[in-house]
C-alpha cells in the first residue's frame, strides 16, 4: 500500500539517527529504488503488451468423458483461461513499481527521506 510505504519512508527518514542506521536504511531504500530511469522501458511494455494479449485470447475448451456415479457415461465440457498476471512477470521491487506507477507523492517522500538521510550521514 502506497500510504503505508510514506509513513515508513518518513519513519526511516525522521528516526535514523546514528550513523550505521541511516547508512543501513540508505542502502536498502535505494536497492529497493533500484536503477535511475524511473520509467516503464520499452521492453517491459512489450512483453506486459504481449502477457495481455494472450490473456486476452480467450478461454481454452476442454471436453471430457467422464462415468458418473451411476456407471454412465457423460460429456462434461470446462473452459480454462491461462493465468498469467503481469505482477509475475515483473520482478522488481515493490517501491520502484509505485514509483513507476505514478506515485508522485511517493516520489517526493522518498526523495525527502534520502534527503534526510544524506544530511544526518
Amino acid at each position: 500500500n502506497n500510504h503505508v510505504m510514506c509513513i515508513c519512508l518518513w519513519i526511516l527518514g525522521e528516526y535514523c539517527e546514528t550513523s550505521e542506521s541511516v547508512a543501513d536504511a540508505f542502502d536498502v531504500v535505494t536497492d529497493q529504488l533500484g536503477e535511475a530511469p524511473f520509467i516503464v522501458q520499452a521492453e517491459e511494455k512489450q512483453a506486459a503488451e504481449q502477457a495481455a494479449a494472450e490473456a486476452a485470447k480467450g478461454p481454452k475448451l476442454v471436453t471430457k468423458n467422464i462415468v458418473l456415479s451411476d456407471g454412465t457415461y457423460a460429456t462434461q465440457t470446462v473452459y480454462s483461461e491461462p493465468k498469467i498476471a503481469a505482477t509475475d512477470l515483473d520482478k522488481s521491487p515493490n517501491l520502484r513499481k509505485m514509483i513507476v506507477g505514478g506515485d508522485i507523492f511517493l516520489g517526493t517522500i522518498v526523495a525527502s527521506c534520502l534527503t534526510k538521510m544524506c544530511l544526518r550521514a
